[in-house]
């Protein structure tokens, strides 16, 4: 918006040769704008490193639909606001509203007839049932920005003169063509392509959000020029006839001909029973038509307002009227999205601390595990949906949880070998007659899992986890390492190997004083050789080790080349990666203390950049507090 803003400015600047207000504005924007980003460096900065190595940065691996620097498009657009349902943003319930809508028992068709079949708790079921029939693959409401702001905007493009109308419809029809996504793939990909950080975005239909702005803007403009008489009589009529025309009509034509606007059935449909689908189907329309008379009669009392203060009446100055016009129709758009943001935001929404507590509740099992006490191990928790919940990782280390940023290498790993050593420990859980044969069975079939350091699997809350001897460890020394050159390759060699003696690697480096490639070290298993960890915290590990000449040592910790540094006897250790995930060390020979610390320099430059512009900006602030003090004419920029 701002970008389009200030290229209509420049528009108008060289048309008027008006340059001075546009220079001088443009660098107060420039400056100011810069010293606010700035002080959220510490925070931007870090983000800026990581992000290259997430999800949003794309995938090293030569697949079918990869994005080298950004999400995967198909990936991206799955959330596309759909063309016919962009009249949700006049008519909430247009498409439904949300999957899991709330319905009125005592009119619901579905209700009755669930009641009929004889379901029980239907107050509890009224509240969820699956109302949306839009193209998205689920939703939790649409994105109403209000029938009355609609109206009034339209108003604005009937009666507003002047260049602020035509970035704002600029910015509203751009923040459109982006929101419908897969849509409009052309649109999209040029976007996703070009457009800076844009293959950031997980959801673009959120992109819509711009519209709460323009849209109200618009028409706020609008208003103040009917409050500022800038609109002839005629004219106005004119402009408030075709807004109600097409903003009321279609509001109308939805009432009276719901079917001109689909069939009412969703995909997921299909996987209920036929006179369910009539049931939802009813329930659908009569919303649909609920919602559509209810935007009417807000658009028609709206208009009424502003027309009766065009029209002359004796005894009625026409200034007081026109202020109570626009004070009501304000009013009215209040009401109006405070109505409808209540069915998305209510008492239902909200829980006590004390049910909110109930989720991280230590389960007997949770209770067993935390029993040990090595400083590392991970867990497997397959009472949930492994990489969907992040509630076991409120008790443990957690192998699954859900970052809708994690690193792009740990989605890999998953693609590639957990979720196929996951799937194939369901299958063997239920086919073993005991655990004991599950856990033989993870020392040969997750090789994975157990370089991971998973020690315990979780089948029920309330028993004993599941142990997995073959866990290898926090850290240990491998014979062998094997020289990959492509990202394909390396991981796929990891299915091929033992990764308990071997390592897959990429990375040359220095030995005994000359730069070889790793695949050269001879790691020779040595009786007495030992590794372990001593302690343990998110940012700091310890390790103690033993070694009778120099080794490599895989660690069980996921590796990220921005902010991990690692010590051997308080000198400097390079750490590389190993396993596609997984961080190695070349160790000297003899007993040795490994200090790993997570302190990013991105960190450390953006706290740094960031307390310098907090302390601009306050001074800023003093010497503008001071200049508002001495004579203004002394201060005075253009006319």
């Amino acid at each position: 918006m701002v970008f389009i803003y200030a290229l209509v400015e420049l528009v108008h600047t060289i048309k008027t040769k008006a340059w001075k207000p546009f220079l001088l504005a443009s660098a107060l924007l420039l400056v100011l704008g810069g010293a606010g980003i700035a002080t959220n460096v510490n925070k931007l900065l870090p983000l800026a490193k990581y992000t290259p190595n997430t999800m949003r940065g794309g995938s090293e691996l030569s697949k079918e639909g990869a994005n080298a620097k950004g999400l995967d498009l198909d990936y991206a657009t799955s959330w596309s606001y759909g063309w016919q349902e962009l009249p949700n943003l006049m008519i909430p319930n247009f498409n439904g509203g949300s999957s899991a809508g709330a319905v009125n028992p005592d009119k619901s068709a579905t209700i009755q007839l669930l009641k009929r079949a004889g379901q029980k708790n239907l107050k509890e079921t009224a509240k969820s049932l699956p109302m949306y029939w839009g193209p998205q693959p689920f939703t939790a409401g649409p994105m109403y920005m209000g029938a009355i702001t609609v109206f009034l905007f339209v108003l604005g493009l009937f009666l507003y003169k002047g260049r602020n109308k035509w970035w704002i419809i600029a910015a509203t029809v751009l923040a459109v063509l982006m929101a419908v996504g897969s849509h409009f793939m052309p649109f999209t990909a040029f976007c996703f392509k070009y457009l800076p950080l844009y293959n950031k975005f997980r959801t673009v239909s959120m992109a819509l959000v711009v519209l709460q702005v323009t849209l109200p803007v618009l028409g706020f403009l609008t208003l103040d020029g009917i409050l500022r008489e800038k609109y002839e009589p005629k004219a106005f009529k004119k402009g408030l006839a075709w807004a109600f025309g097409l903003t009321g009509g279609f509001c109308l034509l939805s009432w009276l001909a719901p079917g001109l606007f689909g069939n009412f059935e969703a995909a997921s449909d299909a996987q209920m029973q036929d006179v369910l689908v009539e049931a939802l189907v009813k329930d659908r329309i009569a919303l649909f038509k609920a919602d559509a008379f209810r935007s009417l009669v807000g658009i028609f009392l709206s208009a009424v307002f502003l027309f009766c203060a065009y029209v002359p009446e004796k005894g009625a100055p026409m200034k007081s009227r026109r202020y109570l016009a626009v004070g009501l129709v304000c009013l009215a758009s209040l009401l109006d999205l405070f109505v409808v943001g209540r069915r998305y935001l209510n008492e239902d929404h909200f829980t006590t601390p004390r049910d909110f507590d109930k989720t991280f509740v230590a389960r007997p099992v949770d209770e067993m595990i935390k029993a040990d006490t090595d400083p590392q191990y991970r867990v497997l928790d397959l009472t949930v949906n492994v990489f969907n919940s992040s509630v076991p990782s409120y008790h443990h280390k957690n192998v699954g949880g859900y970052s809708p940023a994690k690193l792009q290498r740990y989605q890999d790993l998953i693609e590639h070998y957990l979720s196929a050593e996951i799937n194939g420990l369901y299958k063997q859980l239920g086919e073993a007659a005991e655990l004991e044969d599950v856990a033989d069975w993870m020392a040969a079939n997750t090789p994975v899992l157990n370089a991971l350091n998973t020690r315990y699997v979780v089948l029920d809350g309330d028993y004993p986890p599941l142990q997995n001897p073959a866990a290898f460890g926090p850290a240990w020394f491998v014979d062998s390492v094997v020289q990959a050159a492509t990202p394909d390759e390396e991981i796929a060699l990891i299915g091929s190997i033992d990764l308990r003696r071997q390592a897959v690697v990429t990375t040359p480096v220095s030995l005994n004083d000359s730069s070889v490639i790793l695949s050269e070290a001879k790691n020779l298993p040595e009786s007495g050789d030992y590794i372990s960890m001593t302690s343990y915290a998110p940012n700091e590990l310890h390790y103690r080790y033993s070694a009778s000449r120099e080794r490599l040592a895989v660690f069980s910790e996921v590796y990220y080349p921005n902010g991990w540094h690692a010590t051997v006897d308080g000198q400097p250790l390079d750490l590389i990666r190993a396993d596609w995930t997984l961080r190695a060390a070349l160790l000297p020979a003899g007993e040795h203390e490994v200090v790993m610390t997570f302190l990013p320099d991105s960190y450390r430059q953006g706290a740094t950049v960031s307390r310098i512009a907090s302390v601009g900006l306050l001074l800023l602030l003093a010497l503008a507090l001071g200049l508002s003090f001495l004579p203004a004419r002394r201060f005075r920029l253009g006319n």
